[in-house]
Formats: C-alpha cells, sequence, structure tokens
C-alpha cells in the first residue's frame, strides 16, 4: 500500500473490499437459496393431479429446480475460489466476471418462478411461493447490499421478471400483488443502497487510518509534528468508529422497516382469511417471519459488539428483581418441556454493572439450557463468595466435550443440531454472551461433562454502596384483566416510511381506532386539525426526515396544548427500528415507550392499551413512564382474527 492514498484508488479499494466483503457471505446465502427453491417446487407441486398437463407442470416446475441447482452450484465454486484470490488481477478479475454473470442469471431464474410456479395447484401454494419470493427478494438485497452495481441488477431483475410472471395472468389478485412485489423490489434497492453509502465511508476510514499509521511507522519521529499526526490518526479512528456505528444503526433500522410492514400485512391477510385451509400456511408463514426477525435482531446484536458500537451504562441494582424477572419469563419454556426450572437468589445482593446487558447474558445462558435439556432440570444459583457475586445455570442435557468447549463461543456454531432446527436457536446465543461478559469485564467459566450436563458461572464484584442502589421500578398492571380503551380512540400516526405508514394504519384501523397519519408533524398536525379533536394517543416512528420522533411528538402535544388544553392526557408510543444506545437513551429520558420494529399486532395492542389506561387513570400531569416489556409472540390465527 502506497504511503498516501489518491481519490482514484481509494475508490478502487473500496470498491474492492465491498465486492470481496459479498462474495465471501454468498456461500451460506447460496446454500439458503436452494433451500428456498426446493421449499417453493414443493409447494408448487403438491397436491396436482395425474392428467397430462399437471405432468408437464411437474416436470417445467423441478426443470427449473434442477437449473437454479447448477447455478447455485456454479456461484459456490467461483465464491469459494474468489475468496482465495481476491476480486482483482489477473485470474481473479476473470473469476470476478463469472460471479457478476452468474450473480444475473441466478436472478433471472428467481423471476422465472413467477412464470414456472404461477398458477399454483392451491391457493395455500400461492401465499407460500408469494411470501418465499419475498423472502428470497429481501435476503438478495440483505446480501449484497455490499455493492451497489450488483444489488440494484439483481434485485431488479428478479422484481421485474416475477412480477411480469404474476402480471400475464391477469387476474386482479396477482396484479395486486405484481404491484407489491415492485414496490417491495425498490424498498430493497433504496436500503441497500444507503446500507452500501454508509459501509463504503468506513472501509474509506479504515483505509486512510492504515495508511496515516503506515506513514507514521516508516517516519519514526518524535517531533511535534509526528505527534500532531497522531492527533489526526485518533480522530480518523473516532470517526470511522462513528461511521461504523451509522452503518449498523441504518442497516438496523432500513431491514426492520419491511420486515415491519410485512408483520403487519400478514396480520391482516389473518384477519381477513375466510378459508380454514390456509390458516396452517398463514401460520407458518408468520412463524417465518418471525424466525427471520429474530435471526436479524441476533446478527445485528453480535455485530454492534464485535465492531464496538456497543457503550455499558452501569448502576447499581439488587439482582433480586432481575432473578424474579427471568424466572417468570422462563418457567413457562421450561415446563413446556417437562423441565424443572430451580432457581435461589440470596437476598439483598447489590451490583454496580450494566442491568440491561448482564439481563441479556442471563436470559441467554437460561434460553440455552433450556433449549439442550431434554429431561431433568435447569437450576440457577446466585449468591456471595468473598466480595464477589457468582451467578450459576447448569442443566442436566447432553454436556459439552472438551475438544468443543471453545468453540460454542463461536457465532453460528451448534452443537447436536446439523439439521439447524430453529427451535434449538440460531448458534448466536453463545457468542452474544462472550461478547456481552467481555465488554462488562466479568468472569465466565463453563465445566461440563458428557452425558451430565453443563455449568456456567458468572463472577461480578459485589457492590457495597447502598446509598447509590435505586429498586427499578415494578409494573403491577395485569394487561390482560383491563377494559378495551383502544377501540373508538383517536391516534395520530407518524412515520416517514410510506410503507410502514400505511401497514401500522391498517392495523390500527382494525383495532377500531379513528386514525390520521403523517410523514411528519406538519401532516399529522394538518390532518389533525380536519377532525377538530383532541388525540388520546401518538404512535411515531423514531427516526423521521430532518427530526425525531420525539419533536415531533413534542409539536404536536404543543399544538394540543394550545387548542384543546390536554397535551398530558395524551400517551406516547415510539415504535421504531432504532437501535443506537444514543437515541435509545433520550426516549427513555423523554417517559416515552419505546416498541422494537417489527411489532406484532397483538403486542402493540397490548401497549398501546395499558398506556391508554395509564392515562386515562393517573392524575392529571403524573401519568409517568410505561415499564413494560414485551417478546414478540409468532402469529395466531384466531387471536389475529379476533383482535
Amino acid at each position: 500500500m502506497s504511503l498516501q492514498l489518491d481519490p482514484g484508488t481509494e475508490r478502487q479499494l473500496v470498491n474492492e473490499r465491498l465486492f470481496q466483503g459479498v462474495v465471501d457471505a454468498t456461500p451460506r446465502t447460496l446454500l439458503l437459496g436452494l433451500l428456498a427453491a426446493l421449499t417453493l417446487a414443493i409447494a408448487a407441486t403438491w397436491g396436482s393431479g395425474d392428467d397430462d398437463a399437471d405432468a408437464r407442470h411437474r416436470r417445467l416446475v423441478w426443470t427449473w429446480v434442477g437449473v437454479v441447482t447448477l447455478v447455485l452450484a456454479h456461484g459456490l465454486h467461483t465464491s469459494l475460489a474468489g475468496r482465495k484470490t481476491g476480486p482483482s488481477g489477473g485470474m481473479s478479475s476473470w473469476l470476478a466476471r463469472q460471479y457478476t454473470w452468474g450473480s444475473h442469471l441466478c436472478a433471472v431464474l428467481w423471476g422465472a418462478a413467477g412464470w414456472v410456479l404461477i398458477p399454483a395447484p392451491a391457493p395455500w401454494a400461492v401465499v407460500v411461493i408469494l411470501v418465499g419470493m419475498s423472502m428470497v427478494l429481501l435476503g438478495a438485497s440483505a446480501a449484497l447490499a455490499g455493492y451497489r452495481p450488483l444489488v440494484t441488477i439483481h434485485v431488479s431483475l428478479i422484481a421485474l421478471v416475477f412480477s411480469a410472471g404474476l402480471l400475464r395472468t391477469w387476474q386482479p389478485e396477482y396484479v395486486v400483488c405484481a404491484l407489491g412485489f415492485l414496490l417491495l423490489g425498490a424498498t430493497a434497492i433504496f436500503s441497500a443502497h444507503r446500507q452500501e453509502a454508509a459501509l463504503s465511508s468506513a472501509i474509506a476510514g479504515q483505509l486512510r487510518i492504515a495508511s496515516l499509521v503506515e506513514r507514521l511507522q516508516l517516519e519514526q519521529c518524535q517531533s511535534e509534528t509526528a505527534r500532531q499526526e497522531a492527533v489526526l490518526a485518533r480522530e480518523e479512528a473516532e470517526r470511522a468508529h462513528a461511521a461504523k456505528t451509522v452503518f449498523m444503526a441504518a442497516a438496523s433500522h432500513d431491514l426492520r422497516q419491511p420486515m415491519h410492514a410485512v408483520t403487519q400485512y400478514l396480520a391482516a391477510i389473518a384477519r381477513h382469511n375466510q378459508d380454514a385451509k390456509l390458516d396452517a400456511s398463514i401460520t407458518g408463514a408468520g412463524q417465518a417471519v418471525d424466525a427471520m426477525g429474530k435471526l436479524l435482531e441476533a446478527v445485528l446484536e453480535i455485530s454492534k459488539l464485535m465492531s464496538g458500537a456497543v457503550t455499558p451504562k452501569p448502576d447499581v441494582f439488587s439482582l433480586d428483581d432481575l432473578g424474579a424477572r427471568r424466572h417468570s419469563y422462563f418457567e413457562p419454556l421450561a415446563v413446556a418441556k417437562g423441565l424443572v426450572l430451580d432457581v435461589g437468589i440470596e437476598p439483598n445482593l447489590l451490583v454496580r454493572t450494566d442491568r440491561m446487558l448482564l439481563d441479556r447474558v442471563i436470559g441467554n445462558l437460561l434460553h440455552n439450557a433450556i433449549s439442550y435439556t431434554a429431561r431433568g432440570r435447569v437450576v440457577v444459583r446466585v449468591g456471595r463468595r468473598g466480595g464477589l457475586v457468582r451467578i450459576r445455570i447448569a442443566d442436566t442435557g447432553g454436556g459439552i466435550a472438551r475438544a468443543e468447549r471453545e468453540r460454542v463461543f463461536e457465532p453460528f456454531y451448534q452443537l447436536g443440531n446439523p439439521g439447524r432446527n430453529r427451535q434449538l436457536g440460531f448458534g448466536l446465543g453463545l457468542a452474544i454472551v462472550r461478547e456481552h461478559v467481555k465488554l462488562l469485564g466479568l468472569g465466565l467459566r463453563l465445566t461440563s461433562r458428557v452425558g451430565r450436563g453443563s455449568i456456567f458461572t458468572i463472577t461480578l464484584p459485589l457492590c457495597a454502596d447502598r446509598r447509590r442502589y435505586a429498586r427499578s421500578p415494578v409494573t403491577t398492571d395485569d394487561a390482560a384483566s383491563l377494559r378495551n380503551h383502544v377501540a373508538d380512540a383517536l391516534i395520530v400516526l407518524i412515520d416517514d416510511d410510506d410503507m410502514s405508514l400505511r401497514a401500522t394504519e391498517t392495523t390500527l384501523q382494525a383495532f377500531g381506532c379513528r386514525v390520521v397519519v403523517g410523514h411528519d408533524a406538519d401532516e399529522a398536525l394538518e390532518a389533525l386539525d380536519a377532525v377538530a379533536a383532541c388525540p388520546a394517543a401518538i404512535v411515531s416512528d423514531y427516526r423521521l426526515e430532518g427530526a425525531t420522533g420525539l419533536e415531533a411528538v413534542a409539536c404536536v402535544k404543543a399544538h394540543c396544548s394550545l387548542r384543546f388544553g390536554s397535551a398530558a392526557r395524551v400517551a406516547v408510543l415510539i415504535v421504531s427500528g432504532e437501535t443506537s444506545p444514543d437515541e435509545l437513551a433520550k426516549v427513555h429520558a423523554s417517559g416515552a415507550q419505546m416498541l422494537h420494529k417489527p411489532v406484532r399486532p397483538v403486542v402493540l395492542f397490548k401497549h398501546l392499551n395499558v398506556a391508554l389506561h395509564r392515562h386515562a387513570s393517573a392524575p392529571h400531569g403524573q401519568e409517568g413512564a410505561l415499564t413494560m416489556g414485551e417478546s414478540i409472540p409468532p402469529i395466531d390465527v384466531q387471536h389475529a382474527r379476533n383482535v
């Protein structure tokens, strides 16, 4: 590398690294693509007849699968060769051209599914094919997002060819699906471009830092000039770190938006479906979306931890509260598997660390223990040992061999799950535990005997300064027993993403709400003036165009105060894909409740109902902030119809 990078060289290096990043991530993506092709083919041929037309259709479908398999195998071979040689120079340039044209051909074949698989023999098969192709489109945009030319052509080809196949039928439902698929493709391309821009900035910053460090090493000068350049290097490093943080936040937010919209629309399909034969398919599609959301959450979390984008916020708290909360959450999961969850906590143990991150560590270890224990019990013991607090989580599972005890903390590595059963997780839980423990400076020890079980032990310092301890608020509302405050409530909905705005509006209207919408505060106020009534609640995204959700909420509440004199009686709910710790701290400080996209309609209803109940029953000006958290359950068809 030269000592000083000119703009042209820097751009070339950035493009090479972006392309190489896409190539490195290709093998796992191609294997998932093969599984998707087989699933779509089975759905398209399931239950077909024995006449000549059906036989020809089956041969065409499986011929399509065979061609897709050959192209995916070629792409796998090319990507593995490209990992060794890189995307530029000599033979590598030839490999890069092969990879690019193979990607274009693969996109056309995926789009051809609209011509080969549609129409399917049964309505449930059509639902599976449409949802499956949506997942293929989103997966392709996520996998290729690092290289703009490739992702633009690839996603465009899939969307255009598949939509053309739907439009050829000229059936109204297929025309609507085709238009929706084109809109989804455009959204995925826009999101991928934003991610590529942020990643390019981060890589360029890293290249500049590397160039500057090399120059400083060669000069070996202790002069004032060298010290000033060292300061510049640190500033560049900080900017690179900031760019990396921006990239992770953008990736999280932009990927959550379409996932949130898919969640709302899938729930709407469940509500309006009158064909009982489709219930199982809709429930399965909901579970698939839920699994993808969980995987996205885990991948983004481990990426943020490894990139240093997470900063602990320690405070003093008692482990009593944390242990009781985890016991109530995991006991039903243990009972469902026929296990005994035995939790014993020595009272009045105070520690000083990040409460949320420690809670995540214990939650991941408990989930891992329950998932990999077939019979017996899971035991949690928390006690004092000298000046330390020791948290031990033991199970009676199959145990971990000594040779595997380091590997189980690697991302995506799982024991005893060669078929990648999603019920056992994605292989990221212990990797996240290791990164959290490292970040918090805690001790972590694993002991295990094959056939007898495993014990994970966490150690952290005991805090003796009780003056700094403030008991965390405990929510006493029984949400299930509340009357329905949501029906007929006037809700102001603000979201700058039109797809997410319309999807959430559909869900709120299904709750029986009167909804006024806007892409920003000005649009929302204009719509609110038209109805001439004070809203019961404001539901807003956080990251808006040119403002934050808190600023938009403040603007609407100020307007209500001037016109109706009731700003303090308006509940606030922030529903967003924002994950930046600094921005989340601002939301927490404001007293507003925040839900992370994608949000299931049943969860949105529960939180909105509790928020409205709080504001209806509390004394004026003392409504307070919501503190309850909620995990996202899979779609239940019957419950979705009733909400």
